[in-house]
């Protein structure tokens, strides 16, 4: 079977994969992945008794108006592999920080939170915070070091040692060899009965034949919902401020007559008081992709292609650790 070593994080690696077109998505528990800019990933892959979902960070960025550097702002501040993060400090406490200093740009929020904390500190208290409440619980916490946000851990997440390679993976016939071998070292088998049982498998492989795939006999679609109800009005308040920044930010250039810019809608958007939701479907799409060539004494590589895919899920928590 083909594979790939890394040479730093497997998430970082499948991501890279993910950019380059390599794959078509990830498949891990490790939210880490969308800090290293993978596009989508899958959950539930292997769970007979679930649906597959897929999340993709175009839908991240819609709803929640969050990119990947405000993506890692927020590993920053909650904590992650490569961080301790800020002590009492969960996801919509990281989600008020980038709201409140700096909408359009994780990073530089957290710098600005940083120089308000210490004027803080030192008995001042500037009035760049409207929110009392907010500016009560902000000024209690502890920044976990004096390089915060570092910027050894930033350039860890957006420049992450990988494999950029641009070969693409096939599988290759097994090489009966070293089957031999491995079945006689770690099995005890003999020489004949790997070949009685291995043999009729090779002659199957060398004969060429196209089994075709689920997508030629349905298509799968998933609805996504692209205005979410908030549970937390924290969080649903951070969340406003900051898609309110993303939809200034995208308009027609000046000067022109025409514009290809549209606008996103708003995550969160209201009428009359209340929470406007709006429903789309997205077609998920699974298409089987090639792993690397790897050529053997036996053969040579089969039309056989497969996905590229490693273990995700999207860790999304509306709620904040106190």
């Amino acid at each position: 079977m083909p594979y790939i070593v890394s040479p730093g994080e497997a998430e970082a690696q499948c991501a890279k994969l993910d950019e380059l077109g390599l794959a078509d998505g990830v498949i891990t528990d490790d939210s880490d992945v969308w800090l290293f800019g993978s596009s989508r990933v899958l959950k539930n892959f292997f769970q007979k008794d679930k649906f597959v979902l897929s999340f993709h960070k175009d839908d991240i960025r819609r709803m929640f108006g969050l990119d990947r550097e405000k993506l890692i702002a927020v590993a920053l501040v909650c904590g992650s592999d490569y961080t301790e993060g800020i002590k009492g400090t969960g996801p919509v406490g990281a989600l008020e920080i980038i709201a409140e200093f700096d909408s359009t740009s994780g990073i530089m929020a957290l710098k600005k939170f940083k120089e308000w904390l210490s004027t803080v500190k030192n008995g001042f208290m500037p009035e760049s915070i409207s929110n009392t409440a907010l500016k009560d619980k902000l000024k209690k916490l502890t920044l976990p070091s004096e390089s915060f946000p570092n910027p050894v851990v930033v350039e860890a997440y957006m420049k992450p040692s990988v494999d950029s390679s641009t070969e693409s993976f096939e599988w290759s016939n097994p090489d009966l060899d070293l089957l031999r071998s491995f079945a006689s070292t770690k099995m005890g088998w003999t020489t004949q009965k790997v070949d009685d049982l291995l043999c009729p498998l090779l002659k199957r492989l060398q004969t060429k034949t196209y089994q075709p795939t689920l997508n030629a006999f349905f298509s799968h679609k998933t609805s996504i919902n692209i205005s979410p109800q908030f549970h937390s009005k924290r969080l649903k308040t951070a969340i406003a401020k900051i898609m309110d920044s993303c939809d200034a930010s995208v308009s027609a250039p000046s000067g022109s007559k025409t514009s290809n810019v549209k606008r996103e809608s708003k995550a969160v958007s209201k009428r009359s008081g209340k929470q406007q939701r709006r429903k789309t479907t997205k077609k998920l799409s699974v298409r089987r992709k090639s792993l690397p060539k790897a050529h053997s004494k036996c053969g040579h590589p089969s039309d056989t292609t497969r996905v590229i895919t490693t273990d995700a899920k999207l860790s999304a928590s509306s709620s904040d650790s106190e």
